[in-house]
């Protein structure tokens, strides 16, 4: 068997069945489906295992709430392709991705396949492509190319940093994948991915857009919360090992950049408003001495700003200029 494609699936009842069916009506067929049920409270398990009982492609588990990385863990643990495919259970895939997927392993035996990705967004679909031109990397030209922009370059481009819209080799997947800290629901991706990378011998980055990735403003993942920082601790904690001095530098960017995204998500005006256990997250050494190392070049006025004002440790200050930026944009 080719492909293993896992499906974790938690409250995504309105969307479940638009993804399943995406994946089903594939034009490739020598495929299984694992649909890992994690603890849903909603209808999805009996949809699950409707699909299960009318496709002998399905396979379905049922386990007890443990969040996103146990869900693909033990999605994983199961499959037996040769290649592994995430879905969200809320997004859908191109017809043609497997097939597509297929031909690209079967041209260039490469460990990990990146496809591009259109985002299904209130204003109306938007594709988004890797970085870097579309071809095969070996190890030599990854470590050119991909490496100084897996986690984050100076001008604060990137590779994907979502497992989605991949098909990566089992043998090298599984023990990533095992290796995430299942406490982790920030980042879990990256603290996955970034060990892939790593590991690769021969990457594929595809400019075709095959997944379909729905964006919901109103989703968990986009909204402030301060166990935030937490997450954020532990995928640094994990990327640690991974080693280096540039490395370390990518490492201070990423952990800058997402400090930015969560203080840029607290909804209200003032510095009052920002949390006292954000800005003490932000004052421990774990991340202070990183906001003060990185550096970066080439981004927006807005950005800048706020992370000279992180390299001072003016955290309140850097709350407020945001919210003022946010209150003035709000207010065109």
């Amino acid at each position: 068997m080719l492909f293993s494609v896992i499906v974790p699936i938690y409250k995504v009842e309105p969307w479940l069945s638009e993804c399943v069916d995406s994946i089903l009506a594939q034009t490739f067929r020598d495929f299984e489906l694992i649909l890992v049920d994690d603890g849903s409270p909603d209808c999805c398990p009996a949809l699950c295992d409707a699909y299960a009982a009318g496709d002998s492609r399905v396979r379905v588990i049922h386990k007890s709430n443990g969040g996103l990385v146990s869900a693909r863990q033990a999605g994983v643990e199961l499959a037996r392709g040769e290649y592994v495919g995430n879905v969200d259970g809320d997004d859908a895939v191109a017809r043609n991705l497997l097939e597509r997927a297929a031909e690209l392993i079967r041209t260039h035996a490469p460990d990990l396949i990146s496809f591009a990705v259109t985002y299904l967004e209130p204003a109306g679909p938007r594709t988004a492509t890797e970085p870097l031109s579309e071809g095969l990397y070996n190890r030599e030209r990854k470590e050119r190319e991909i490496y100084p922009r897996m986690l984050m370059a100076p001008d604060m481009t990137h590779l994907f940093w979502y497992l989605c819209g991949k098909a990566i080799r089992r043998s090298l997947l599984a023990p990533c994948q095992m290796a995430v800290d299942r406490r982790i629901s920030l980042g879990e991706d990256v603290a996955c991915l970034m060990q892939v990378y790593r590991g690769a011998e021969r990457v594929y980055l595809c400019r075709q857009a095959m997944y379909l990735c729905r964006v919901r403003p109103g989703s968990d993942s986009r909204s402030f919360r301060v166990e935030q920082y937490d997450q954020l601790l532990l995928v640094l904690k994990g990327l640690e090992r991974l080693g280096g001095a540039e490395w370390e530098a990518q490492m201070d960017r990423y952990a800058s950049f997402l400090c930015f995204g969560l203080m840029n998500s607290v909804p209200a005006l003032g510095p009052e408003r920002l949390p006292a256990a954000a800005v003490a997250y932000m004052k421990r050494p774990e991340l202070r001495d990183r906001l003060r190392r990185a550096r970066f070049s080439g981004v927006t006025a807005k950005m800048r700003i706020t992370y000279f004002l992180f390299r001072r440790g003016w955290v309140r200050l850097a709350s407020l200029f945001l919210a003022v930026c946010r209150h003035l944009k709000q207010g065109r």
